[in-house]
């Protein structure tokens, strides 16, 4: 895994920073904000085990992690869902 000094992300994905986990593939892990929202797990983050700055910056990466999210939402049998990225 590419990781990246001071990346919450990667530390999270490494396992150098704890996360209630919800779902994990060989690509990604989805996982609950410390925010407190998602609290009912109505919120969730899927995040690359790869780094990327931005969702622009590796599309193929970006495809792969909007597809993990929807399989979540399936899977949760969410029928409204917000797929969210940040640039």
């Amino acid at each position: 895994m590419k990781t990246t000094v001071n990346c919450v992300f990667c530390a999270i994905v490494a396992g150098e920073l704890p996360a209630t986990l919800v779902r994990e593939w060989a690509d990604a892990l989805a996982i609950l904000p410390r925010t407190g929202v998602g609290e009912r797990g109505d919120h969730v983050l899927v995040l690359p085990r790869v780094h990327v700055a931005t969702a622009i910056e590796d599309p193929v990466v970006t495809g792969m992690v909007s597809t993990r999210g929807a399989q979540l939402a399936a899977e949760l049998g969410w029928t409204d869902a917000n797929l969210i990225y940040n640039v």
